[in-house]
């Protein structure tokens, strides 16, 4: 199964619910102006985040975590539209914009 996950534009603290294998997950996005970057905050609904990572370019996202129960057994990755380096910043983020995000089943 291949997913893209929906994040809104010009919303910078935002949370999605999706149903990824058999669990429903929450996906939070939060954009820090500082940084000018994205974080997300990803656990079982209903249930405090397991995990916070930033939201970067050219790593499977949750590579680090694959051996939690909490976080689902697939790839995250963002993807550029442009097919160029970049990062996904404050407005090129979301679901049609320059960079998208993508789960990937990987059982």
């Amino acid at each position: 199964m291949i997913a893209r996950i929906p994040v809104l534009q010009n919303n910078y603290d935002q949370s999605v619910n999706l149903q990824l294998v058999s669990q429903t997950y929450t996906f939070r996005f939060r954009y820090n102006q500082t940084e000018d970057a994205w974080y997300c905050y990803l656990g079982l609904l209903g249930e405090d985040p397991k995990v916070k990572f930033k939201v970067v370019n050219g790593v499977d996202l949750l590579a680090p975590w694959r051996a939690y129960e909490e976080i689902p057994y697939g790839v995250l990755f963002i993807h550029d539209r442009d097919l160029e380096y970049g990062r996904a910043g404050k407005d090129n983020f979301y679901t049609d914009g320059r960079f998208i995000l993508v789960y990937a089943d990987i059982e």
